[in-house]
């Protein structure tokens, strides 16, 4: 028996955005030697963007890692239920359970601030104010001419993906990873705490930064994906679990403690 071959990892944006979310970390899986993949999802519907997701996952023929970001979780989801994944990582997003809608789950508890942004125009579509961007999705981000491009560049999300029930959630029958932004202005950190203790998560992870977790904590968010990686490809699981807090306990907190 030789080394265990890494999994092939896809990439599901989330809400306002698209693929290119990812520029931050897919170089550096990539000088990792991963083979990724970006899906780009319509954000019409989770019903669709499922669909698209399922296809991508199909195509890889091979056993795949599913990262989800912030509204890219809810599809993962419902897409990790395919047979080549192996695993599903979850990025400051909503781990959604059968019968459930994101609204259900922001109706937890207050809305953060962020959510006073937010704008619906005479289509059904979903749009943060374009001014208040930057404070509401990425206040942290040092490159404030990213922050321009994103707010400028956003993809409009339909309500429906809001709306639409979850089918039976993959997390329940896959090993998933959980990384909760500490900072976030658009989903209740109590609320990702739960969820993240919710699914079970093999490891948590919490970032003092906001929702744009993959732009502005890169390093921190490809270590997370290797763990789960590592424990995909067969590493027996004392050899990953615990690695982040025992690497950067400064960053990860120290081990053990996780969300709930």
């Amino acid at each position: 028996m030789g080394r265990a071959i890494k999994p092939n990892i896809v990439l599901v944006h989330g809400a306002w955005g698209d693929a290119s979310h990812w520029r931050h970390v897919i170089p550096r899986l990539h000088e990792k030697g991963y083979r990724v993949f970006a899906a780009q999802i319509p954000l019409t519907s989770l019903a669709d963007d499922i669909d698209r997701t399922s296809k991508l996952v199909a195509a890889q023929d091979a056993p795949t890692l599913l990262v989800g970001h912030a509204y890219g979780c809810a599809v993962i989801t419902g897409a990790g239920r395919a047979p080549n994944v192996v695993g599903l990582v979850y990025l400051a997003g909503p781990a959604l359970d059968e019968g459930e809608s994101l609204n259900d789950l922001l109706a937890r508890r207050a809305l953060p601030e962020g959510a006073a942004n937010i704008r619906q125009d005479n289509y059904g579509f979903l749009w943060i104010a374009p001014e208040k961007f930057r404070e509401t999705f990425c206040h942290d981000l040092d490159d404030e001419t990213e922050s321009l491009v994103w707010a400028l560049t956003q993809k409009p999300t339909a309500e429906r993906c809001f709306e639409e029930k979850s089918g039976p959630p993959a997390w329940k029958v896959k090993p998933s990873w959980y990384q909760i932004s500490a900072d976030d202005r658009l989903i209740p950190v109590e609320t990702e705490k739960w969820m993240a203790q919710r699914i079970e998560a093999r490891a948590t992870i919490s970032l003092q930064t906001s929702h744009a977790s993959v732009a502005t904590r890169p390093n921190e968010i490809v270590m997370l994906i290797e763990e789960a990686s590592n424990a995909a490809a067969g590493k027996a699981d004392h050899e990953v679990a615990g690695d982040l807090q025992r690497n950067d306990p400064d960053r990860y907190g120290e081990p053990g403690d996780q969300a709930g």
